[in-house]
């Protein structure tokens, strides 16, 4: 693979709380957090699931502080 080849990478995570929940709490904080999974299955029981998405062009440091905020709405 080249280093100008495009790649995606969206995964799940299982959330303690409500995803939406989450995704506003983030908002609050300046943090897009990703799409809540019961906004694309309503009724398949995914109330806790996230679906997030990074690719090449996350700086690291996107990344540190998506994590970092997103552990402060965890705690």
């Amino acid at each position: 693979m080249s280093e100008k080849t495009t790649f995606l990478n969206d995964f799940p995570l299982d959330s303690p709380q409500p995803a939406d929940t989450v995704v506003e709490a983030l908002a609050a904080r300046g943090v897009l957090g990703g799409v809540p999974v019961s906004r694309l299955i309503p009724d398949g029981g995914f109330e806790n699931y996230l679906l997030v998405a990074a690719t090449e062009t996350c700086a690291a440091e996107d990344i540190a502080a998506y994590a970092a905020a997103l552990e402060e709405v965890l705690s």
